[in-house]
């Protein structure tokens, strides 16, 4: 298994409003979707954060970004 379909698999079994009858299940779904894509930009932003605080003791030199959805 490829680490996109892992991803995928991961993504599609996320299910935290799915099943809740005060919302359509499209509705939820994108709910979990949006909730999934918060954390992901969150947690990038960390590791880079991390990896930028490490950079000088490695001799690296500059900033090291990542943006996603052309933010």
């Amino acid at each position: 298994m490829s680490a996109n379909s892992a991803a995928f698999d991961h993504v599609n079994g996320f299910r935290w409003r799915q099943g809740d009858p005060s919302l359509a299940e499209s509705e939820a779904r994108l709910y979990d979707l949006g909730v999934l894509r918060s954390v992901l930009e969150e947690s990038v932003e960390i590791a880079v954060a991390v990896a930028d605080a490490r950079a000088p003791s490695r001799g690296l030199v500059g900033s090291f970004w990542v943006s996603f959805g052309g933010q």
